[in-house]
C-alpha cells in the first residue's frame, strides 16, 4: 500500500503530461504555427493585390530610462501600388514599448 500512492501519482503525471504533449484534436488547423515570418508572406502579397494595407510595426521613439533602453514601436497600415512602392502610410493606435538594459 506504501508503493500505491506513488506509482498512482506517477502515472497520473505522466498521463497529464502525454495529455499536454498531443496535437490537440479541437485546435483549429489555421492557429497552429505562431512563427514568425521574416519578409512578404502569400497573405501580404494578396492584399497588395487587392489593394489592402499592410500592418507593420515602425520604430517612432528611443529613450532611456531608468538605466533601460525603452524602444516605442507604433503600428501603420501601408498601402503599397503593384509594384511595391509605398503609396501611403497611415499610424494606428496600436503602440508596443520594448525595454532592455544595455
Amino acid at each position: 500500500m506504501k508503493n500505491f500512492f506513488p506509482i498512482l501519482c506517477t502515472a497520473g503525471l505522466l498521463a497529464f503530461a502525454a495529455f499536454m504533449e498531443t496535437p490537440g484534436i479541437l485546435q483549429e488547423k489555421d492557429t497552429g504555427s505562431m512563427q514568425a515570418a521574416y519578409g512578404p508572406v502569400e497573405a501580404d502579397k494578396a492584399s497588395k493585390d487587392k489593394g489592402e494595407p499592410i500592418l507593420e510595426s515602425k520604430l517612432v521613439d528611443t529613450r532611456e530610462e531608468n538605466g533601460y533602453i525603452v524602444e516605442k514601436y507604433q503600428e501603420f497600415e501601408v498601402f503599397t501600388d503593384k509594384s511595391g512602392k509605398v503609396i501611403k502610410s497611415i499610424p494606428t493606435a496600436k503602440i508596443e514599448y520594448l525595454r532592455y538594459k544595455e
